[in-house]
């Protein structure tokens, strides 16, 4: 057996190659080169399926987004992946945060990897000068006309009523810091306009007799919208009182009626004429509730007991003030210097003070000292001025003794 397969060693094996016709070759390398070709194409054709899948897989049809706000782009660039440019711009027509234009434009693709680009509305511009004038009475409707043509930003209005004014008309304008000329649209203004007259439909009640602030109450309650007017008199009625008023009880009144009440100020009190009296008939004149004090003081020129004056005039009123002490002086004619020799030094202050300066003499003293006095030491030995009248303006020389041998 191994020597059969000895036979077959490569040694002695020989392949045959069969030779093939020349037309079948061909054929068969034709048939190669289609496969390949149609190997190349498909591959190429895959590939490029491929690649328009993943570009278009990257890619995103743009919108029109005329009138759309920025928040809803913003939501739509984030559901489809896309990156968004903002810029902004003041504008007058377009509302703010409101797209103005956009690039690419609408129907465009856009690579993911790309940025849609927006011009946004910012508004109108703030700072533009836009004047705002009104004619006198506008009406409200030609107001809220320019407000919205001119895009004001900062005009409100505020309704009032007004007697003479229409309604629905302007009364007045406030600005803020500014004026109509140069107003710009960012500027303040307060624009007042008319309810008409105020309705008469309260009725007027009756405060006679009532307090002032019972009447003021009343007219807070009933939100009035101008104030009470007091006028204050004497009266035997007690203060505060209200003794008229002008507008009879039950009569149509309106909140903007100004109302006047008479306030009794209570019994007057004035100060009495005391010139024709004297000290003797002082009681006689009754002052009512004044503290009046009679003071007996001396005088050049009238005589004992007769009027001299008084603290305040005749007629002056004294009804805020009666706790208030006012004086009536009376004369004690010239001032009288008693025999002073022999009255001890201690003695001479307390009587010139008490006689005649406590009752409105200027009389003054001078004391001098003698060793060689014919008196008792420490007593006024000599006096220029004893037992006599003086002037309010006199002067008295005074000797005090200091012989302290006197005696012996």
């Amino acid at each position: 057996m191994s020597s059969f397969l000895d036979k077959f060693t490569e040694s002695n094996y020989q392949s045959t190659r069969i030779q093939e016709p020349p037309e079948i070759k061909t054929t068969n390398d034709r048939k190669r080169l289609t496969r390949y070709i149609a190997l190349f194409f498909t591959v190429i054709a895959v590939t490029s399926g491929f690649a328009l899948w993943r570009s278009l897989k990257n890619q995103v049809k743009v919108i029109d987004f005329s009138g759309w706000t920025l928040e809803d782009v913003k939501v739509w660039a984030a559901a489809n992946d896309v990156s968004l440019h903002i810029d902004f711009a003041y504008d007058n027509v377009h509302d703010k945060d409101s797209i103005i234009e956009q690039s690419p434009s609408s129907n465009a693709k856009l690579r993911k990897d790309e940025y849609l680009e927006l011009l946004v509305s910012s508004g109108p511009d703030p700072d533009e000068v836009v004047n705002f004038i009104l004619e006198e009475h506008a009406t409200i409707a030609e107001v809220q006309k320019l407000i919205d043509e001119k895009k004001l930003m900062n005009v409100t209005l505020e309704f009032t009523h007004h007697a003479s004014v229409p309604i629905n008309s302007v009364i007045n304008v406030e600005y803020d810091k500014c004026q109509p000329q140069g107003f710009r649209r960012k500027d303040k203004a307060t624009v007042y306009v008319s309810l008409g007259p105020y309705p008469r439909d309260l009725r007027m009640p009756s405060f006679v007799g009532l307090t002032k602030e019972e009447a003021a109450g009343w007219r807070d309650s009933m939100e009035f919208v101008v104030d009470f007017q007091y006028e204050y008199v004497y009266s035997e009625v007690p203060p505060g009182i209200i003794i008229q008023q002008d507008i009879l009880p039950d009569e149509k009144i309106s909140r903007d009626t100004v109302v006047t009440f008479k306030v009794s100020k209570g019994l007057q009190v004035l100060m009495p004429d005391y010139k024709k009296t004297n000290r003797s008939t002082f009681d006689e004149i009754d002052p009512g509730s004044l503290l009046v004090i009679a003071v007996d003081q001396y005088s050049d020129s009238v005589p004992y007991g007769h009027y001299i004056g008084q603290s305040v005039p005749a007629g002056t009123d004294l009804t805020a003030s009666t706790n208030q002490r006012v004086y009536v002086y009376y004369s004690l004619g010239k001032p009288f210097i008693e025999d002073l020799i022999g009255y001890t030094e201690n003695m001479i202050a307390p009587y010139f003070f008490n006689e005649f300066t406590a009752k409105g003499a200027n009389i003054t003293y001078t004391v001098r000292y003698d060793e060689k006095a014919q008196a008792p030491y420490g007593t006024i030995a000599k006096i220029s001025k004893r037992m006599e009248f003086l002037s309010l303006n006199d002067h008295v020389d005074i000797i005090v003794s200091k012989n302290r041998n006197y005696g012996e």
